[in-house]
């Protein structure tokens, strides 16, 4: 028994369909920061707020970050952490500039048609190669 050939008209809607949920995929994806902010990276904190806080204070006495956490019963990844977030070097906060400045060059960037839409009447290539009121000829064709 021979499988029946599908047409080729199904199989263009079925993938004219596929690429409209990809681009409905890739919209929300790109909302979803916006609606429910951006989350930290990586598991939570293994610390309270009055702990960060006690880092940070011995942090500041310029203690080392292995007394620090020998003295305050944190691991050294969570001082790290600890002091990274005020630091801005953290994880999320690295992420958190990345995204803010990926946006920034999205924003900037102009699509080639609105640059082609933004140019002045006449510097177009064709208009170029033809010469410009010269008749066609073209600006080398006639000399000066």
């Amino acid at each position: 028994m021979s499988q029946p050939v599908l047409p080729s008209r199904f199989w263009d809607e079925h993938w004219k369909l596929v690429d409209r949920w990809n681009a409905l995929d890739r919209d929300w994806n790109r909302i979803i920061p916006l609606i429910d902010g951006l989350r930290d990276v990586g598991r939570p904190l293994a610390a309270s707020e009055a702990q960060a806080a006690y880092v940070l204070k011995l942090h500041r006495q310029r203690k080392s970050l292995r007394s620090i956490a020998d003295e305050t019963s944190l691991s050294l990844r969570t001082v790290r952490t600890i002091i990274g977030r005020a630091h801005f070097s953290d994880r999320t906060s690295m992420k958190r500039r990345k995204i803010a400045t990926d946006q920034h060059e999205r924003a900037l960037e102009v699509p080639e048609a609105n640059r082609r839409r933004a140019a002045p009447a006449g510097l177009g290539r064709d208009r170029d190669r033809q010469g410009a009121g010269t008749g066609g000829q073209g600006a080398w064709a006639g000399g000066r």
